[in-house]
């Protein structure tokens, strides 16, 4: 299990190495505004849990078991985020990443499956279709 510390650490990892080849401690330490050791130690730990792959002095890598979490997490906030943009509306349920509203007859889906592709501005770039 992840703290919501490690599970920032590795959703910037994946969104990092998604754009480039590798990601070296030191630029990840910057990115996140942490100090070294204290990226470090977050590192063992999701090494430890294997989330990623850690060695001294290499680039950092995921596991496949660290980008299905990541993947997960980022999908699970952007479910949240739809969420509070849907307030007019009544929501009876969720499931994954599908939300179940209750609304006024002259609501169209395409104003619901609109409100839900808008994302929150750590998401830019992300293609979402509701």
């Amino acid at each position: 299990m992840l703290s919501s510390s490690l599970e920032k650490y590795l959703v910037c990892i994946y969104k990092s190495l998604e754009n480039r080849t590798e990601l070296k401690v030191s630029d990840l330490a910057r990115q996140m505004n942490q100090p070294l050791q204290k990226t470090i130690q977050a590192l063992q730990r999701m090494h430890y849990q294997k989330q990623i792959i850690y060695s001294t002095y290499q680039p950092l890598r995921m596991t496949d078991q660290g980008k299905k979490m990541a993947q997960y997490l980022i999908a699970r906030d952007l479910l949240m985020y739809s969420m509070t943009t849907m307030q007019d509306m009544s929501i009876v349920s969720h499931v994954h990443d599908e939300i179940i509203v209750e609304c006024d007859m002259d609501v169209t889906v395409q104003h619901v499956c609109s409100l839900m592709e808008n994302t929150p501005d750590w998401a830019d770039g992300l293609l979402l279709r509701a």
